[in-house]
């Protein structure tokens, strides 16, 4: 009796012991690395900063404002300059400021969030119209009373809601599902206790699945990776701590020490694996890798590449390729792809 009463207290403490390890911070250990050549497919775009990118089946979209348009469109193959669309403006089919966008494969639509004006604006991509595009929808989402940074459509005309984050502890919100226009589902818990490191999660890298069943928050300071499942509800499936976010909340923005480890600048994802760039290090100039997880958050591999990422972006007809935009130490901007290895 005494003996297994000793064995069950000996794995309760193991099973505690395992549980801190395993919230504690470690960096990420990769079982494999390798070095990846990066196909250029452009000359030097002529562009502002690339705040987003998305590629369909022929084609890569770059949300940058020129010429009053926000998405350049681009040949997925050469990497030429085809056209651009959505104008700037308050007008019908307009977006004032976008700060994101997505491709859906299956309807063959591309959406561009406008953060100033709070709404979704859905276009129908088509190459042989003068505009290149038909604006088929605009989802308001302003009625919600807070902030919303970013939105991502899911399926049964439910949409995923991330930046609903108060000033107040009751009032902090992270992540809502819409189903007409009614919360199904809500996330607001943190990683983290103390309000000035959560406030890293105002805007952290995030993605989701193709099949929307799926997301991945990644923080830029420190490095903090949380996996959800998107299918039922919001559900927090594996979080692994890299390096703790060690900022300064001055004047209303968050500021970086001299003891801040940069995380997560970047991140895409296929239904099967999460792709990230990962600095890793308090140098935040360490744009040259492309840092694989799985969907439980374990480390896959690290490719170290030969050009600096800015901006990722996965398309689930070439499984084994990635689109980026790269750029250069002179803020030269251009295409790149990288094909892995089967």
């Amino acid at each position: 009796m005494w003996k297994k009463l000793l064995l069950c207290v000996c794995l309760i403490t193991i099973l505690c012991s395992c549980q801190k390890q395993h919230s504690a911070y470690a960096p990420p250990t990769f079982p494999e690395v390798k070095n990846i050549h990066a196909h250029r497919l452009s000359d030097e775009l002529l562009i502002s900063y690339p705040l987003d990118m998305a590629v369909s089946e022929d084609y890569i979209f770059i949300l940058a404002l020129v010429d009053n348009t926000w998405l350049q469109v681009y040949d997925k193959s050469t990497g030429q300059l085809l056209g651009s669309f959505v104008r700037r403006g308050q007008g019908p089919g307009e977006v004032t400021t976008a700060n994101m966008c997505y491709y859906d494969a299956r309807e063959k639509k591309i959406s561009v969030y406008d953060e100033s004006s709070m709404k979704l604006l859905t276009y129908q991509f088509d190459k042989e119209d003068d505009n290149w595009g038909t604006l088929i929808e605009e989802q308001p989402f302003y009625n919600l009373g807070a902030t919303v940074r970013r939105v991502w459509g899911l399926r049964d005309d439910k949409f995923l809601v991330d930046g609903q984050l108060g000033t107040k502890s009751d009032q902090q919100k992270r992540f809502r599902i819409l189903a007409d226009t009614e919360v199904s589902a809500d996330y607001n818990d943190f990683p983290i206790d103390t309000p000035e490191e959560r406030s890293v999660w105002l805007s952290p890298a995030i993605a989701v699945s193709p099949d929307c069943k799926k997301m991945v928050v990644g923080t830029l300071y420190g490095g903090v990776l949380e996996l959800f499942d998107l299918s039922k509800s919001i559900e927090l499936k594996a979080i692994r701590k890299f390096y703790p976010p060690v900022v300064q909340y001055l004047s209303g923005t968050i500021q970086s020490t001299g003891e801040t480890v940069w995380g997560f600048s970047a991140l895409c994802a296929t239904d099967e694996k999460v792709y990230s760039v990962f600095i890793g290090d308090k140098n935040p100039n360490l744009f040259n890798n492309l840092s694989v997880f799985d969907w439980d958050g374990r480390e896959l591999i690290k490719y170290n590449t030969d050009c600096l990422i800015l901006r990722i972006c996965a398309s689930i007809r070439e499984p084994n390729k990635l689109y980026g935009i790269a750029f250069s130490k002179t803020r030269e901007f251009y295409l790149v792809s990288f094909t892995f290895d089967s």
